[in-house]
């Protein structure tokens, strides 16, 4: 009987690959910055922001940034859901004088 040889694994996805990368990122749609961010509907100074800050993934060939189609959607997906209203932060006012607090006028409008 042959001793069968161990068949080595592929090798580990590194930490940054993109999800996509074994489906192919040849094939992927890529957009640059100023198509990007019409697809946005944002200015290309705020997407080059949001790439700084590690919002949007970017691929860098030759000094240009693409991006791809699924991380676009991703970030779209990660900002989409039902808007809120902010709570305004109440004013730290002191309490009104006792004789304007007990006020008719004031007892009527609340």
């Amino acid at each position: 009987m042959k001793d069968e040889q161990a068949i080595p694994k592929s090798p580990q996805p590194a930490d940054n690959q993109h999800p996509q990368a074994e489906n192919g990122l040849l094939l992927s749609p890529k957009y640059d910055i100023k198509e990007a961010s019409k697809l946005l509907a944002i200015s290309p100074s705020k997407l080059r922001e949001l790439i700084r800050d590690g919002e949007i993934p970017v691929l860098m060939i030759d000094g240009k940034y693409l991006l791809l189609e699924q991380d676009l959607e991703t970030f779209l997906l990660r900002h989409y859901g039902p808007m809120t209203q902010p709570n305004p932060p109440k004013p730290n006012l002191p309490p009104l004088p006792s004789d304007i607090a007990e006020s008719d006028l004031l007892r009527w409008a609340g």
